[in-house]
């Protein structure tokens, strides 16, 4: 059976990229080579100077580095795209969730009656205490971590600290333009997701609202929507909280 996952990640920049930056980047990082503007713009449907404005903020941001091509005849070569790889301490952190995920899947798979529901109550603990060090960085910086000293913070605060942290795992968070939602558009566990998706996805579910809960937004609903029909999973906050696209 066809598995329409997002494809295992590499180490992103913090904010949430655009879907169509994110379709761009992702494409690069697919393809065997350096590849320039008409090239992408063909392959994804875009007209090129879209393509073009996408690619110098991906470029900005870090994500991918240009390059001229070989001379051929009069005038420059044309600039050539590639992504910009990840750094070794970031990638080995990746590596270790993975392991560590792995690991609980096929434990809880084992040993539970109920593998997705103990699932998402792992994730929960796993992002309280992601929000634990995001505190307390944040104290250590003279800041307030959400922007508010309340008890209970505006969402609107809380959930693009909750994107940013999605971001710093590896699932390249993505904004929906048409619905707002939240689009994970890679996946750093996407290899053990396919034989235990139940347990897997209830993790990162889990890891969410553990979040939510640990910064004060407990009280928001969210659901996971995974491998959705265009190959993307989806976080469906109830109420709708609106994350400006980039690009």
């Amino acid at each position: 059976m066809k598995n329409d996952a997002p494809v295992s990640a590499q180490p992103v920049s913090a904010q949430p990229v655009s879907a169509q930056q994110g379709a761009l980047l992702e494409r690069l990082r697919l393809s065997p080579g350096a590849v320039t503007v008409p090239q992408l713009a063909a392959a994804v449907g875009l007209h090129t100077n879209t393509v073009r404005e996408h690619l110098e903020a991906l470029v900005a941001r870090g994500l991918i580095r240009r390059e001229r091509g070989e001379a051929h005849g009069r005038g420059r070569p044309a600039w050539r795209y590639v992504p910009e790889p990840g750094t070794p301490e970031r990638d080995r952190v990746l590596r270790d969730y993975v392991t560590l995920t792995r690991v609980l899947a096929d434990q809880l798979a084992a040993v539970s009656r109920d593998p997705a529901a103990d699932a998402v109550r792992a994730g929960e603990g796993w992002g309280r205490l992601l929000a634990d060090e995001h505190r307390l960085a944040a104290s250590r910086a003279g800041e307030d971590p959400t922007g508010q000293g309340a008890e209970e913070p505006e969402l609107e605060l809380v959930w693009p600290v909750v994107v940013e942290m999605l971001a710093e795992l590896g699932f390249s968070p993505g904004v929906d333009p048409a619905t707002g939602e939240v689009v994970l558009l890679r996946c750093p566990f996407v290899d053990a997701a396919r034989p235990r998706p139940e347990v897997i996805c209830g993790v990162h579910l889990g890891i969410v609202r553990g979040v939510l809960a640990g910064l004060g937004a407990g009280s928001a609903v969210v659901e996971l929507q995974p491998f959705t029909s265009e190959g993307t999973c989806r976080l469906v906050l109830d109420p709708p909280v609106a994350l400006p696209e980039e690009g």
